[in-house]
């Protein structure tokens, strides 16, 4: 049997997301906007279109972008904090 993951879609950010979800789980929330506006999705893991391709590529893209705004920062902070020390 399955982990209990669900798919949804935020209203407010259209941000697409997974959530685990237990018995004692509090009422999901877009991880983007903290929105509690958001539909699930219908899952089908062993099915693929081109919306879902599309959707999870769109959403990769959003995730690197983020990840690499992080690195650029902390890459600008260790810079000038070691340069300057010395």
């Amino acid at each position: 049997m399955g982990m209990p993951i669900f798919e949804y879609q935020c209203r407010k950010c259209e941000h697409a997301f997974e959530v685990l979800i237990l018995p004692r789980s509090p009422e999901p929330r877009c991880p983007e906007c903290e929105s509690k506006d958001i539909e699930k999705l219908l899952s089908a893991p062993t099915m693929s279109s081109d919306g879902t391709k599309e959707r999870a590529r769109q959403s990769g893209l959003a995730r690197n972008r983020k990840l690499g705004v992080e690195k650029s920062r902390a890459d600008h902070e260790y810079y000038h904090k070691h340069t300057h020390d010395h």
